[in-house]
């Protein structure tokens, strides 16, 4: 049975000891998926950590991972720049499979920190980890 990628950040975000809800919610009378202020698919919360984190959850294949932050920039700048204002965190995570060629293919997770610099939007790769082998 496939994982998705949300299945795989609520897991990622236990492992790191996060506190976490799902914020995207299902609109069944358009049959489309509402993300929470248009960007967030996960709110999480570290402990001893100022602020909360709404991450953003896809694939990181086809530029996914540059479309969302696309997203953040362009159909979300204002809703991104309060919640960034109020001491918050916004984060894309991007999962795809990788490895060298003729080797078994792992997990990867890619994180994108995005943040707003003189009202342009700028982001920071926070290193891929490894996240399993299935």
């Amino acid at each position: 049975m496939p994982v998705t990628p949300m299945q795989r950040a609520l897991k990622d975000c236990k492992r790191m000891g996060l506190l976490v809800d799902v914020v995207e919610r299902w609109l069944p009378y358009t049959k489309r998926r509402k993300d929470c202020l248009g960007f967030g698919d996960v709110l999480a919360v570290e402990p001893r950590v100022v602020g909360a984190l709404l991450i953003q959850v896809t694939s990181d294949n086809g530029g996914n991972v540059a479309a969302r932050v696309h997203k953040i920039r362009d159909a979300c700048a204002e809703a991104a720049q309060i919640w960034l204002d109020a001491g918050n965190r916004i984060e894309v995570w991007g999962y795809a499979k990788r490895g060298p060629a003729g080797k078994a293919k792992r997990w990867r997770l890619r994180r994108i920190e995005v943040s707003f610099i003189d009202g342009e939007v700028a982001t920071r790769e926070i290193a891929a980890t490894a996240t399993g082998a299935d």
